[in-house]
């Protein structure tokens, strides 16, 4: 597809309104219906109207009249989409009370039959009534993110322009039939095999988020009950079987709908919240506005699977995503889809947020699994020099038009995002960066009009009286890679200072390489436990400090790695951990970085600050019996040692000493093994007794 202009800054009006009329039967492949768009004038033009397009695809339009008298001739551009409307005579829209166009056209019914079919505009699909055994029984919904509401109806269909809808739909009378709103009527035609279901108004939206359902669905219905607004909210789940396996996923929303209205201190925007369940959708799931849809197998989980705690917390994670969508992405909504990567990766990160809040996932934000799993190895992929910056990438991935959400949706940039909203929840402080979304929610601007990211933080740069708030967003946003920040302890017989060099992370060196400062969050401990709250940022090359610190980046909250380079920043930690002071993130997060280091770029310092933290944790005085939160560090540190880099376990150092892991740490750490009494091993102490078999051998 080659790529076109916004029909927002092409046109000489817009819309502000669509109207829909759908007559839908599943057993036909098409569906007939009629449309009322009213429009108003656009900043095109001096007022007179002759020419304007919008997004059609697979539509045949059969009529077309401007204020009910005045005829419009159609054609189509297929290749753009795009349905071409002339008048024979321009007219001036700046004089008319309203402007508003009325058409008449067929559209297609999708047939939906494997998970390889691509859900897209109006699609069916049949499946097996439980009770006859006969695959008779029929949903059709919708699907029209990112540009299949086009499909459905002619419209300017970008995410840059939010509209009102109504619906209305005619259909079989047996059928549920769902859509972003609560019903006003349902009115049975007189020969009783039809109805005609109408809905109310929407609020805002793109039509990106609009949708419907119909079809033989069961129900399962509750209410929340909303702190924030004082409101009860009726919620639904809707599946085609099975209903009684919804149950937790209507738990969910029924405990967090609340907690999202008052984390966000902004009223749920609509007057009902549904999940559709269906047996298939290309996306997995889709945040329409008010009717959430999910593919089946995702939700409809019988107890002995439920019974498994990762699988409930996978269960918790999707439905939750789904619910702060309604808020950021729906509510405030992004004028491109360039910022996809946002929108999703704030919706996990919010999420997160709640549920570790609430206990049902303790302790997120320093598992394994976020910090292993996630955040490791998306610093890994940053560190290589063909790795673009988030900006690059999404500018990329837009260029033209494309059929499918994952073409625009980038992984690294969704992990990558959801690190840079975590550090950035951290370093301003978690009730401070609350408040500041809640104050932006309150403001009409940010839900009239689609906007771009970076709104958000001026914004709240504003709000909280610091520019550097924007400029930390942007720098890891449009900088590619990501920093590393060098640590050097300087002692003196009058002072000791430490010095904070940063530069640009890479896996190899590189001449001639732009190396910009980051704005970097230091989140530094100092030696008496607590935070430093004197430098916080750090935005320039370097920095010095008049007094000596434990760690940067504490608790691996920040995306950047740590290079300690003197050996009083080693004996600083070791004191921390000797005393048991020194948190279990921490020690895992030296030793992650230290592994980097030792693959790709290795220090002297390196080498001998990793035999000294390893030869401190495997001496007697250490008691890893009393301080077991090290065991994990342990373990993470002689993983480094099977690295091809220290294979022979012996390093010569650039002063001819000879650093002898094997004499040095592995037979004092296993004797010390030896002489302890294990009754229920956890998974680190086995991995470490693992590490050690596996190393003697080498």
């Amino acid at each position: 597809m080659t790529s076109v202009k916004p029909l927002h800054l092409v046109n000489s009006i817009l819309p502000l309104h669509y109207d829909l009329q759908l007559e839908l039967c599943p057993s036909k492949v098409n569906f007939k219906a009629t449309e009322i768009i009213d429009f108003k004038p656009g900043t095109q033009g001096e007022g007179l109207l002759q020419r304007f397009e919008l997004h059609s695809r697979d539509l045949v339009i059969l009529s077309a009249t401007l204020n009910d008298d005045i005829a419009v001739k159609v054609s189509y551009d297929k290749e753009n989409q795009l349905a071409l409307f002339n008048l024979d005579q321009p007219v001036d829209v700046l004089t008319m009370e309203r402007i508003q166009l009325t058409l008449k056209y067929i559209g297609k019914i999708k047939t939906i039959k494997t998970r390889e079919d691509e859900t897209s505009g109006v699609f069916k699909t049949n499946f097996m009534n439980q009770e006859t055994g006969l695959s008779d029984n029929f949903v059709v919904a919708t699907h029209c993110q990112p540009s299949y509401a086009r499909s459905i109806f002619p419209c300017v269909d970008e995410p840059s322009w939010k509209t009102t809808f109504q619906l209305s739909i005619k259909t079989l009378q047996k059928y549920e039939v769902v859509s972003n709103v609560g019903q006003l009527s349902s009115v049975a035609d007189d020969n009783q095999d039809y109805k005609t279901v109408r809905f109310g108004v929407t609020p805002l939206m793109s039509t990106s988020v609009f949708g419907f359902v119909l079809g033989d669905l069961e129900h399962s219905t509750s209410q929340a009950t909303m702190t924030h607004s004082s409101r009860r909210i009726p919620i639904s789940v809707y599946s085609p079987m099975n209903i009684g396996d919804s149950i937790f996923c209507l738990d969910i929303v029924q405990k967090y709908l609340p907690l999202l209205e008052e984390y966000f201190k902004a009223d749920y925007p609509l007057d009902k919240l549904d999940f559709v369940l269906l047996p298939f959708l290309t996306d997995m799931a889709m945040e329409n506005f008010g009717m959430i849809f999910v593919q089946m197998n995702h939700l409809l989980l019988p107890p002995s699977m439920l019974a498994d705690a990762k699988t409930r917390e996978q269960v918790q994670q999707l439905v939750v995503h789904e619910l702060v969508h309604q808020w950021m992405g729906n509510f405030i909504s992004f004028e491109s889809w360039e910022y996809l990567w946002f929108n999703e990766a704030f919706a996990t990160w919010c999420a997160c947020v709640l549920l570790e809040h609430t206990g049902d996932i303790p302790n997120y934000w320093t598992s394994s699994e976020y910090l292993q799993n996630q955040v490791e190895n998306t610093m890994r992929t940053d560190a290589k020099i063909e790795t673009l910056s988030i900006s690059a990438i999404s500018k990329k991935n837009t260029t033209s038009l494309t059929s499918q959400t994952h073409d625009f949706f980038d992984p690294h940039s969704y992990m990558k995002g959801i690190a840079i909203l975590r550090s950035m929840q951290v370093c301003i402080g978690d009730e401070l960066f609350r408040s500041a979304l809640q104050e932006i929610f309150q403001e009409a601007r940010f839900h009239a009009k689609p906007i771009k990211p970076i709104d958000i933080f001026v914004r709240m740069g504003v709000l909280l009286k610091s520019e550097n708030i924007a400029h930390f967003f942007t720098s890891l946003c449009q900088t590619p890679g990501l920093p590393v920040v060098s640590v050097e302890i300087v002692k003196s017989e009058s002072a000791i200072t430490t010095r904070l060099t940063q530069h640009r992370l890479l896996t190899a060196k590189q001449k001639n390489l732009e190396d910009v400062p980051y704005h970097v969050p230091l989140l530094i401990q100092l030696p008496d436990g607590k935070i430093d709250q004197k430098n916080v940022l750090l935005t320039d090359r370097s920095t010095t400090l008049n007094y000596p610190i434990v760690v940067c980046n504490h608790d691996a909250q920040g995306f950047y790695r740590v290079s300690y380079e003197s050996m009083e920043c080693y004996d600083q930690i070791n004191k921390e951990v000797a005393l048991g002071k020194l948190s279990a993130i921490d020690l895992v997060k030296v030793f992650s970085d230290l592994s980097f280091f030792v693959e790709h770029s290795a220090k002297n310092i390196h080498m001998v600050g990793l035999y000294s933290l390893l030869k401190n944790l495997a001496s007697n005085e250490m008691d890893l019996e009393k301080n077991k939160e090290y065991w994990a560090g342990l373990c993470e540190g002689l993983k480094i040692l099977d690295l091809p880099k220290l294979k022979s376990l012996k390093y010569n150092c650039a002063s001819s000493e000879i650093l002898d892991f094997k004499a040095g740490i592995l037979k004092p750490l296993a004797n010390k093994i030896n002489r302890m009494n294990f009754k229920n091993p956890d998974q680190y102490q086995l991995e470490v007794m693992s590490q050690l078999k596996t190393l003697k051998k080498n």
